[in-house]
Order: C-alpha cells, then sequence, then structure tokens
C-alpha cells in the first residue's frame, strides 16, 4: 500500500493520452468516441461522439481541449496519441507550444 504514493507522484503533470472509441449503438450505426485521459488525476474528458470525424471535427476538439485546460489552470506538457489516419497532421500545428508528436507510451514525446 506504500508504493501507490510513490507510483503517483511519478507521472508526469500535464501528460495527456487521447485515441478513439469506437462503439456500435442499438441502432447498429457506428461511432466514434474521442477521449483523454489525464494520467495524474485519472481524469477521463469526452472530447465529442462522431460517426464520420473529420480533420476539422478532431481540429475543434482539440481547441475546446486547450481551452478547458487553461480555464481550469491547467498546462497540457504531454499528449500521447498513435499513427491513427484520424488523427490529422495538422494535430501538430493546432497548439504549437501544446502540440502532439505520434509516440509510444515507453518513448514519450515532449510537446
Amino acid at each position: 500500500m506504500g508504493r501507490l504514493p510513490a507510483l503517483a507522484s511519478r507521472r508526469p503533470a500535464g501528460l495527456l493520452a487521447c485515441d478513439f472509441i469506437e462503439t456500435i449503438t442499438l441502432t447498429g450505426q457506428r461511432q466514434y468516441i474521442l477521449a483523454v485521459i489525464e494520467h495524474t488525476t485519472r481524469r477521463v474528458r469526452v472530447l465529442g461522439t462522431t460517426a464520420h470525424p473529420s480533420a476539422a471535427w478532431v481540429i475543434q476538439a482539440i481547441k475546446n481541449l486547450v481551452m478547458d485546460l487553461e480555464d481550469a489552470g491547467c498546462r497540457a506538457r504531454y499528449l500521447i496519441r498513435d499513427r491513427d489516419a484520424k488523427f490529422p497532421a495538422l494535430m501538430d500545428e493546432t497548439c504549437p507550444a501544446q502540440a502532439s508528436r505520434p509516440c509510444s507510451p515507453v518513448s514519450g514525446c515532449h510537446v
């Protein structure tokens, strides 16, 4: 039990991970849920859901996330994401100070 606080303190502040969750509704429609987890607080933020995640939709969702984090006094320093085609290349340019880089959880990436 004593190890848990020590493990929690090793998580860097401002570490976020995002991914799409694919689900099928009761009517059979496929939906993509864009979710982000804040590793320090383990808080999951659902940024939105859509049947067709376009580049513009993803960029707007990320911009909204950055504004929400700023309003809450948080700063995203790292964003882990995969190389899924649903993540547009524009994501790196959305917020230069908080841009994302595709990387594995092991390698980590600085934003």
